[in-house]
C-alpha cells in the first residue's frame, strides 16, 4: 500500500543518519528492510520519490533498544531511500539530548549542543566511598576499660568491646573466646553484636585466663582470675 506524506512535515522529522552513504551501504540497508516494508510518497516542488517506511529496523541506544517518538508522543520508524536510512531527527535529539528547533521561516532545522535538553542527564560512574577500617578495639565493663578482673566462682560479668573509630564499617564478625574454660567461659550476648558475658567456672587447677576479643586482624585481651 503506498501512502502519501506532505514533503515538509518529513523534513521536519527525518535527518539522515551520519556515516550512511551510498554504495556498500545500499546492500546492508536493503537486507534490513522486508519486502512487505510499507511505501511512502513524498511530494516536493521538485517530484515524487518513494521511500520504505522501515518498521523492522532496531534503534538502540547506549546497548537498550529505543521506541523512537514524536512531539505528540506517537511512535514514528525510520525510513530507507535510496541505500541510506534516514532516522526522525526529534525523537533521536530527545534520546540525545540534543536541542532541535525548526525555523519554518527559513525551512532550516537548528540543532543545539548537548546538554541543551533538561531532560539529559549525562551519566556518571558511582564512586563507592572509602570504608572506615577498625583501628583498635578494647574491653569494657559498666563503660570502663579493664584488662583484668576477679570474681567469685559462679558468677557472671558483662563485658562490651569498644570499636575504635566509633563509625568503623566491618564485615568480619566479632569473636571472643577464652584461654582456659575451667576457669572462664565467654558467650557473645543477645543483646548485641559487640556484647558479652563472662562465667566464671573456677572448676579447674589454674587461676586466671585469658579473654580475647578479635575483629579481623584486630584483637584486645583482659585477664579473669577466680577469687576464692
Amino acid at each position: 500500500m503506498k501512502k502519501t506524506i506532505a514533503f515538509g512535515i518529513i523534513v521536519f522529522l527525518f535527518v539522515s543518519l551520519t556515516g550512511c552513504n551510498r554504495g556498500s551501504s545500499t546492500d546492508n540497508n536493503a537486507e534490513s528492510i522486508e519486502p512487505s516494508a510499507p511505501i511512502v510518497e513524498l511530494q516536493s516542488d521538485n517530484g515524487t520519490i518513494q521511500v520504505l517506511l522501515n518498521r523492522n529496523l532496531t534503534i538502540t541506544y547506549r546497548g537498550e533498544a529505543q521506541t523512537m517518538l514524536d512531539a505528540n508522543g506517537n511512535q514514528v520508524f525510520p525510513i530507507s531511500y535510496d541505500g541510506i536510512t534516514y532516522l526522525p531527527v526529534q525523537a533521536v535529539s530527545s534520546m540525545l539530548g540534543i536541542s532541535i528547533e525548526l525555523d519554518g521561516s527559513s525551512n532550516a532545522v537548528h540543532i543545539d549542543s548537548l546538554y541543551a535538553s533538561p531532560s539529559y542527564v549525562p551519566e556518571t560512574e558511582s564512586v563507592e566511598p572509602p570504608m572506615t577500617e577498625v583501628l583498635s578495639l578494647t574491653i569494657t565493663y559498666e563503660g570502663s576499660v579493664v584488662t583484668e578482673f576477679s570474681e567469685p566462682m559462679g558468677s557472671q560479668v558483662p563485658l562490651r568491646v569498644r570499636i575504635e573509630p566509633a563509625d568503623a564499617e566491618f564485615d568480619d564478625e566479632i569473636i571472643w573466646t577464652s584461654s582456659d574454660t575451667s576457669v572462664a567461659e565467654v558467650v557473645k550476648s543477645d543483646i548485641d553484636e559487640i556484647s558479652a558475658i563472662v562465667t566464671i567456672v573456677g572448676s579447674g587447677t589454674a587461676n586466671s585466663a585469658t579473654l580475647t576479643v578479635s575483629k579481623g586482624d584486630v584483637m584486645a585481651e583482659c585477664t579473669v582470675s577466680v577469687s576464692r
